[in-house]
């Protein structure tokens, strides 16, 4: 047998369903969180919420919430199934914590999955209160085609201002989910 194969059958002799659930609870919060972090930071999402960017770089109002609907399509399934398996895994995974010696320890992970559960699903009545009253707005706008009126371009651009700032909220929300579930899988 070579090393590799051998290597392969001792990491999968070790993998129990707890394991697995906790490491894929942890897989899906990640790359909700990661790909928002990108987003938020050198991506597109402060280029076209922020005035000043958004000038030095020519993008004209209309533009910028045209991009923000581009994104916002191809980032919101990715969201909900993110954070659906994440929830579902961390709660499949606390009725799988190991027993160890110390009682309080299976206890503790079953506690920190349980939490992580709850901010894996977070997200989402977050976004249904904080964020979808925007999102619909920024959605008519792009729909609107040619160019804004003043009001209109003064409406957009204090929408999306407002929704990068929320979306920060909501991209921390995740990152406590990751850093949770990390947490249980060094408890036990």
């Amino acid at each position: 047998m070579s090393d590799l194969s051998h290597a392969v059958n001792h990491a999968l002799s070790n993998v129990t369903p707890y394991r697995f659930l906790t490491g894929a609870g942890i897989g899906f919060s990640s790359l909700f969180f990661f790909a928002n972090v990108g987003a938020n930071v050198f991506g597109l999402m402060p280029l076209i919420s922020n005035p000043a960017l958004r000038k030095e770089y020519g993008i004209p109002i209309e533009s910028a919430v045209r991009q923000w609907d581009w994104f916002f399509a191809k980032a919101m399934p990715w969201f909900a199934a993110s954070a659906s398996l994440a929830s579902a895994s961390f709660l499949l995974a606390s009725f799988r914590v190991p027993k160890v010696l110390d009682q309080r320890l299976s206890s503790n992970a079953k506690l920190v999955l349980r939490i992580a559960t709850a901010f894996a699903v977070l997200p989402l009545p977050y976004t249904i209160t904080m964020l979808k009253p925007t999102n619909d707005a920024l959605m008519a706008l792009a729909a609107k085609s040619g160019s804004f009126t003043a009001l209109e371009a003064s409406t957009a651009g204090e929408l999306l201002q407002k929704w990068f700032a929320r979306h920060l909220i909501r991209t921390g929300l995740y990152g406590v989910t990751l850093a949770l579930g990390v947490l249980s899988s060094l408890i036990v």
